[in-house]
């Protein structure tokens, strides 16, 4: 029995009502500025977006020839990415899913990314496992520090990472790219690509 209040930050009720409330994109078509910087970093090829949202990461991924999965729990933001990419032209997979409890399937994809999504620390940790060898992962999201920065845009702390946190999670893994500090007035990010090794 789930004992979890229904209007609980973070809960699937919680994410739709948010959605629902907000006529537009919540978080824009456009994608992630630190996904586009860094693309010929990925690997091409299956390639799993967790907690995709309203899709805008996937669709750019899809034009650029990687073959997406998208996945989330919240109903609204899926329909939300399904019409962003009939709109944009490209084919997406998306799939509505629990993500409390989801596990990466073993060594399935060749790069997986996680966007401005904390995720729960069972699925963390099968994100390693989850990637073929070779494999990339990009993570990126806010940083405690964001909620103290005056005039900026201010996420539940829930969504937040505690200093090197994200580092714990992908000790297997060869780290390519790595920042955590405050990148602008308005912005205290960590942002992540790292690799899976060939052997």
């Amino acid at each position: 029995m789930n004992m979890t209040p229904p209007n609980q930050e973070g809960t699937k009720e919680w994410w739709t009502k948010r959605y629902e409330a907000f006529q537009g994109y919540l978080y824009g078509k456009g994608p992630s500025s630190f996904l586009v910087e860094n693309i010929e970093l990925l690997r091409k090829g299956e390639t799993l977006d967790v907690a995709m949202g309203e899709g805008r990461n996937s669709i750019y991924l899809a034009s650029k020839d990687y073959q997406v999965t998208g996945i989330d729990f919240v109903e609204p933001a899926v329909l939300r990415a399904k019409n962003l990419a009939k709109e944009s032209g490209v084919n997406i997979e998306t799939k509505v899913q629990d993500l409390s409890f989801f596990l990466v399937p073993l060594m399935k994809y060749d790069t997986i990314i996680v966007s401005d999504f904390h995720p729960p620390v069972t699925l963390f940790k099968s994100l390693a496992r989850g990637l073929n060898k070779g494999g990339t992962l990009m993570m990126e999201g806010y940083t405690v520090e964001q909620l103290r920065l005056e005039n900026a845009y201010k996420p539940e702390p829930f969504e937040c990472f505690k200093p090197n946190e994200a580092l714990e999670y992908v000790k297997e893994l060869h780290l390519v790219l790595y920042n955590e500090r405050q990148i602008s007035p308005k912005e205290a990010r960590v942002q992540l690509i790292a690799r899976k090794p060939l052997r």
